[in-house]
């Protein structure tokens, strides 16, 4: 199989970096650090990782390159960051010639992409994230993974067959051929122990609330490297990003069911991409009530019972507030893998959908004792690509992280509009919240007797 050209790009501070492109249409750049090891060249050799790159250059102009400090860019010495990961992607796109690209990457390196969209937003379509850590901390406290790196001072080779194994989620085939491009990707030992050091330290969990790039999260339900509960709270922490949950276990996307991430990755894509020379326009505003819920204690359900039971319980809410939806005309804007937004041209359908699911939920869902925050406010909120944007979204957002467990908060503007329609509220008074800039006054819904 004829491998693409390699090409070089020189960063601002002198760092070569390694790049190939294949494919034309909109452009898709695969994004790799040395954090998570890669070479251009030897990927080439493995059928599953060449089957990928083909298929995804029949839908793309793809770009991929290897990250400073590992695979065939610059190594020695090199230390990579958070802002030299975006400085490098930066340097590829400026190499080829683009101005605009969806950024497909994940695990830690996802914090160096999200860093390039914070630091240059007007030239991301879209980011999608598979399986991301937002703190390379995490990887050493909260997974499975954690465990694996310590290997490495005693026994190269058994840490990287581990490695393998978590990463891809079993022994698959072509497993045994990735473990060999992360000899080549690493190098050395130093390279390793450099890389696992640089890892570490790359953090953008205090930033991601300033996101402004349209976001999806994928993750595999089975995923051992990533758990769902670290997937789910990177998407609670991206403003307006969505949640898709596929089967398998992999954490690298061309490992698995192969066509359902590429459908995917390519209907994710579609919508942000238009004819060239047009812009998109978003819909005149019309006024709406929204209501955003999420699950108490959902994180500590899914470190208790684990991924597979825990998503079971998962699907059992969905299922549950899809039905409350449905049954009083509420539209589904997006699911966030444990709470829902949601859009209704009535607000008393809103509080009366709302009194609904708390109904439903009152004696736990699927076995477990769970309870749902449910927020409400009303406005004029910006449509754009099937998703809702704008001050009254974010409050909507905000009103419900101050619910607690059963509880149904909303504006005063809500509780204005269904005055004299039965329903009894509680002042709770001033709050603070975030992004806005004065206080708002919050109403309960006293909806258990109701």
């Amino acid at each position: 199989m004829e491998i693409p050209p390699i090409r070089y790009a020189r960063t601002a501070d002198d760092v070569n970096i390694a790049y190939w492109t294949l494919g034309s249409g909109p452009v898709l750049l695969e994004d790799a650090s040395h954090t998570s090891p890669s070479h251009l060249s030897a990927e080439w050799l493995i059928p599953t990782s060449a089957s990928w790159y083909l298929a995804l250059s029949r839908r793309w102009q793809v770009i991929r390159y290897d990250g400073r400090g590992g695979g065939m860019s610059d190594r020695k010495s090199v230390h990579s960051s958070v802002q030299n990961v975006a400085q490098d992607i930066e340097t590829v796109l400026d190499a080829v010639g683009v101005d605009r690209v969806t950024i497909l990457t994940g695990w830690v390196q996802a914090t160096g992409a999200v860093r390039f969209a914070l630091n240059q937003p007007g030239r991301v379509e879209r980011l999608i994230l598979w399986s991301p850590l937002l703190r390379g901390e995490d990887l050493y406290t909260e997974s499975r993974m954690s465990v694996v790196p310590e290997l490495a001072s005693a026994d190269l080779e058994l840490y990287l067959e581990s490695a393998i194994s978590t990463v891809v989620g079993s022994w698959a085939p072509d497993a045994r051929l990735l473990a060999d491009t992360y000899r080549l990707a690493f190098g050395s030992r130093e390279d390793l122990e450099r890389g696992r050091a640089d890892l570490r330290s790359m953090d953008v969990a205090g930033e991601v609330s300033e996101l402004a790039v349209p976001t999806t999260i994928v993750h595999r339900e089975d995923s051992r490297g990533v758990t769902l509960a670290m997937a789910t709270r990177a998407a609670s922490q991206i403003p307006r990003a969505e949640l898709r949950v596929l089967s398998g276990s992999s954490i690298l996307p061309a490992f698995g069911n192969q066509q359902e991430a590429l459908d995917l990755i390519d209907a994710v894509g579609r919508r942000d991409r238009l004819p060239e020379g047009k812009h998109r326009a978003a819909e005149p505003p019309a006024f709406r009530t929204l209501l955003f819920t999420d699950l108490e204690g959902h994180t500590a359900m899914m470190s208790r019972l684990g991924d597979a039971k825990g998503r079971a319980v998962l699907r059992e809410h969905e299922r549950i507030t899809r039905e409350a939806l449905g049954a009083h005309g509420g539209q589904e804007v997006k699911t966030m893998g444990d709470g829902f937004m949601a859009s209704f041209g009535s607000a008393q359908r809103a509080l009366d959908c709302a009194v609904a699911l708390q109904r439903a939920v009152a004696g736990g869902i699927g076995g477990e004792a769970l309870r749902i925050r449910a927020g409400i406010n009303a406005g004029e909120p910006i449509a754009e690509d099937d998703d809702l944007f704008g001050s009254s979204v974010i409050a909507a957002a905000r009103i419900a992280s101050k619910a607690s467990g059963g509880q149904v908060l909303v504006s005063d503007v809500v509780r204005q509009l269904v005055a004299g329609k039965g329903f009894l509220f509680s002042d709770t008074g001033l709050h603070d919240l975030k992004g806005l800039e004065e206080p708002v006054r919050l109403w309960e819904l006293r909806w258990e007797g109701a």
